[in-house]
């Protein structure tokens, strides 16, 4: 399990709010504001292994695995309802839970979750309940540790192994010069045109003295990394970076640094791949992918002002404005 970030709690844009407002990302004015509710979250296997790995990266010697393995993801679905039902009965009660009280909060909520629909009998229930319960002591009683699959464990040790002999994503990912900065996991809070944002950047490399920045953005993909230009594309990963290095424009002038302007900035992805050979890959974008990044960012941020200022997210602008015109 991966430890809440406070990050995701500040009322903010981020780069990866602005895709629900972006039509060709498939967005609307209503689901930016589902987003902003707290609805429009996912959580996917692939984005927990990314994050993972982002972690491992960091400080592996911190990364504590633990000997328990996680079961499939609707049977912990299942032990956090169950656990959550028993905090709550605890709250009023100081003796031990009875056995039977335990028996049924596991029937009650088996019963909200699509895993195992073909067990029907209580007997059959009770002893699938059991089997987890390793991993439900491990849950209910918290520690620094972290719970695999042993899937996701081997593909963690894999995409390190990648990236460590990689001669270019271990000088961006695992060396520290001397005279040099680097900052992990560093959440940056800025305005820009008026507009309260965020970003969190996987690591920062500042070399003051030779006026020079990179960005560095680790990705896991389950597709070739050959192919990750498409990805790239896709995901407008290049907005993602334009918006970094607004960031670090920011957070400069707020540490301090002079002559901010004078810095060469560059943005690095270092793309695995979640399978087979494991591939690395490292690519420098292009300032053409930065500036066409910019360019969106301030486009949907006048977006989100514009409604914002109407306080109408029901409709969008182009139908307001009898632009959204279908042609051949």
């Amino acid at each position: 399990m991966i430890e809440e970030n406070p990050y995701y709690e500040v009322d903010a844009v981020s780069n990866s709010s602005l895709k629900y407002i972006n039509p060709e990302e498939g967005g609307h004015p209503r689901k930016y504001q589902s987003f902003k509710a707290g609805n429009e979250k996912i959580s996917s296997l692939s984005l927990d292994r990314g994050k993972l790995l982002h972690k491992w990266v960091e400080n592996r010697d911190s990364f504590e695995v633990s000997e328990v393995d996680a079961p499939h993801e609707e049977a912990i679905k299942w032990l956090n309802l169950v656990l959550s039902l028993e905090k709550e009965w605890s709250k009023d009660n100081l003796e031990e839970l009875p056995s039977e009280t335990l028996e049924s909060f596991i029937l009650s909520t088996k019963e909200k979750i699509t895993f195992h629909d073909n067990y029907k009998k209580k007997e059959a229930i009770l002893a699938l309940f059991h089997s987890f319960s390793g991993y439900y002591n491990f849950i209910k009683y918290p520690s620094n540790k972290i719970a695999l699959t042993r899937a996701t464990r081997d593909i963690l040790f894999n995409c390190y192994q990648s990236l460590y002999i990689h001669p270019i994503a271990n000088d961006l990912l695992f060396k520290e010069s001397e005279g040099e900065t680097v900052l992990n996991e560093q959440a940056i809070y800025f305005e820009y045109l008026n507009v309260p944002c965020k970003a969190l950047l996987d690591r920062i490399i500042i070399d003051e003295a030779n006026k020079k920045i990179k960005i560095i953005d680790l990705k896991t993909t389950a597709k070739s990394v050959a192919l990750y230009k498409d990805t790239f594309d896709y995901y407008h990963t290049y907005r993602q970076l334009a918006f970094y290095k607004l960031a670090i424009m920011n957070l400069l002038s707020d540490l301090g640094y002079k002559y901010i302007s004078q810095y060469k900035i560059t943005c690095h992805i270092v793309a695995v791949e979640t399978f087979g050979s494991f591939i690395t890959q490292v690519y420098e974008v292009d300032q053409t992918y930065i500036t066409k990044g910019t360019q969106e960012i301030i486009s949907l941020l006048s977006d989100i002002k514009w409604y914002n200022d109407r306080g109408n997210w029901e409709i969008t602008k182009d139908e307001l404005l009898e632009n959204n015109i279908l042609s051949c």
